[in-house]
C-alpha cells in the first residue's frame, strides 16, 4: 500500500534511486573508499577502508532493499 500511493512523489523517488544506483552512487562509494584508504594508511588501520566499502554497498544495494520493504505483502 505504501509503495503504490502518493504518485506525486514517484518522480522524486525515481530520481533519487537513479542517483544512488547510478554514477553518483558509484562516485560517492569510490570517494568514501579512497578517503577511508588514505585515513587508514595514516592511522595504520583497515577500518576506515571497510567503512568506505560499506558506504558503497549501501549506496548500491540500499534502494533495492528499501523498495522491497515497502512492496512486501504479508
Amino acid at each position: 500500500m505504501a509503495a503504490t500511493t502518493g504518485a506525486e512523489f514517484k518522480g522524486l523517488a525515481d530520481m533519487v534511486t537513479g542517483w544512488s544506483e547510478g554514477y553518483l552512487g558509484m562516485a560517492l562509494g569510490l570517494t568514501a573508499f579512497l578517503i577511508g584508504l588514505a585515513v587508514g594508511l595514516m592511522k595504520q588501520t583497515i577500518m576506515p577502508c571497510i567503512v568506505g566499502l560499506g558506504v558503497g554497498l549501501a549506496a548500491t544495494l540500499g534502494p533495492g532493499i528499501i523498495k522491497g520493504m515497502f512492496t512486501l505483502i504479508i
